[in-house]
């Protein structure tokens, strides 16, 4: 990634190229950003490994999806859509800023980490190019910084592990190791003192 720009080379399947399609359809209001495995492809600048959703985090969940179906898309749950062309699902988690914060720590952890994506993400131009060099499609939106992606894929593995998907506890450990392997140490401990006591101890 240069800038705020991150080219991101499109797979066989064109997968990648249709993920960053829908982020421009993605509606503007209410402020969402971006988090998950093709967050964590854009901070990387590359595609190390491909992701099947989009994930997302807002303050007004219920409005964002509501827009979602308006649009067209497909209510699978309260928190997640499936868009049909392209065939892309969209998962919507709730910031939880302005709420109370959840009794237990894991929860309260959780909670404060969401918070955090949502307040220190920063607009990027997200691009999908092909082997030849084309740009097939583009999309400026706001990512969750990598700071805020390891510490929402540290509280995750924990959670997922006795949740609904505990396979995807693989993929969180990839991602959280190339989001880490990739820079220095100083640099990823230093936006950690923006991030609750608690939590960052």
């Amino acid at each position: 990634m240069s800038g705020d720009v991150a080219l991101l080379q499109d797979d066989e399947s064109g997968r990648t190229a249709k993920l960053v399609q829908v982020l421009g359809r993605l509606p503007v209001q209410p402020p969402w950003v971006l988090i998950g495995g093709l967050a964590v492809n854009v901070r990387l600048g590359r595609v190390h490994r491909v992701t099947n959703d989009i994930d997302t985090v807002t303050h007004d969940p219920p409005r964002f999806v509501e827009l979602l179906v308006e649009g067209d898309a497909e209510k699978l749950s309260a928190a997640k859509v499936q868009l049909r062309d392209p065939e892309v699902e969209v998962d919507v988690m709730e910031s939880t800023e302005g709420q109370a914060l959840p009794p237990g720590d894991e929860d309260r952890a959780f909670a404060l980490v969401r918070r955090w994506a949502m307040r220190s993400a920063s607009e990027v131009e997200v691009g999908s190019v092909r082997r030849d060099g084309e740009v097939t499609a583009r999309s400026r939106i706001q990512v969750a910084s990598r700071a805020a992606l390891i510490a929402l894929k540290t509280v995750s593995i924990p959670r997922r592990s006795r949740g609904h998907y505990p396979q995807k506890v693989g993929s969180d450990i990839q991602d959280l190791y190339r989001l880490v392997a990739s820079q220095g140490v100083d640099e990823i401990l230093a936006p950690f003192r923006e991030l609750d006591p608690g939590v960052r101890a």
